[in-house]
């Protein structure tokens, strides 16, 4: 029987304000800007949702299931065939033109499942929150 589990990221702190951050992340075909390419390949977007393949696990398929304006974004997706799981990006204000991201993410998952992919999730959320960090958001999103 499959069990919930959860997987953090640390706080990351980016050069951009909140509402910046969330109008760009609610476009998944930007969410490709953070996703290091080690990681997926076969990224195929549109606005509101991806598929993509997490060698060896297999495909994946990601798709926004909740908005809340500047603070969350929820996405509900499914990998390794019937595992659903859910990606929540928390936002907040961290001072003058900067944002803080928190990202969470819980599966539900078979216990052998949980024991092969546990550390390769956690270090796939600490890769894409240490790329959110380093993209200049001024130069890469000007105008979107």
């Amino acid at each position: 029987m499959a069990a919930g589990t959860s997987f953090e990221s640390r706080k990351g702190i980016l050069a951009c304000k909140p509402e910046e951050f969330y109008k760009i992340i609610s476009d998944i075909r930007n969410f490709e800007q953070f996703v290091p390419t080690d990681n997926i390949k076969g990224w195929k977007a549109e606005s509101e949702s991806c598929s993509f393949q997490i060698p060896p696990f297999g495909s994946a398929v990601l798709s926004i299931s909740e908005k809340l304006p500047h603070s969350l974004i929820v996405f509900y997706g499914k990998a390794l065939q019937d595992n659903e799981f859910t990606l929540k990006v928390n936002i907040a204000e961290n001072g003058r033109d900067k944002s803080e991201v928190k990202l969470k993410l819980n599966a539900l998952m078979n216990p052998m499942v949980r024991m092969m992919a546990a550390g390769a999730i956690g270090q796939f959320l600490e890769k894409l929150v240490g790329e959110m960090e380093k993209i200049d958001w001024q130069t890469r999103f000007k105008g979107r």
